[in-house]
């Protein structure tokens, strides 16, 4: 078992609302709770790439919860920056796994983290300037 394996089931055990699509009841009722949560297992490059790029969030770790940016907002500049897919899931265990704390954001599948506002601005400038180039699908 590879040790990122055994951070997921880690936090799968403690988040017992976590799953590929997100976390909390509305994740729940997008699908039952078993295949999701076994997909993030499954899928774990994904976590991996999440924590690669939240590798250079040490030290930005904030006292209150940052309500600006969620979980599906961080996931995709993560993808710009990584040019990998990353779930709604595996960002969540991946800002878990690094420490951060969490809220659920409305009644949805995401959460809002106490990740620093200087940290996600620095990593939207890097996304912007490494944005990967998709063609165009009706060209």
């Amino acid at each position: 078992m590879k040790l990122i394996e055994i951070d997921i089931r880690r936090i799968l055990n403690r988040e017992k609302t976590l799953n590929y699509w997100g976390i909390g009841p509305y994740a729940l009722e997008k699908s039952p709770p078993d295949p999701g949560r076994k997909m993030l297992l499954e899928y774990c490059e994904e976590v991996e790439a999440a924590l690669k790029w939240l590798a250079g969030s040490a030290g930005y770790h904030r006292k209150t919860i940052n309500r600006y940016h969620s979980s599906y907002g961080l996931k995709c500049i993560a993808e710009n920056m990584t040019g990998q897919y990353i779930s709604n899931g595996a960002m969540i265990t991946a800002t878990l796994i690094m420490g951060f704390q969490y809220e659920i954001f409305h009644y949805g599948p995401n959460c809002c983290f106490n990740i620093h506002e200087k940290f996600i601005r620095l990593a939207e400038k890097k996304a912007a300037g490494a944005s990967i180039k998709r063609p165009f699908l009706w060209q």
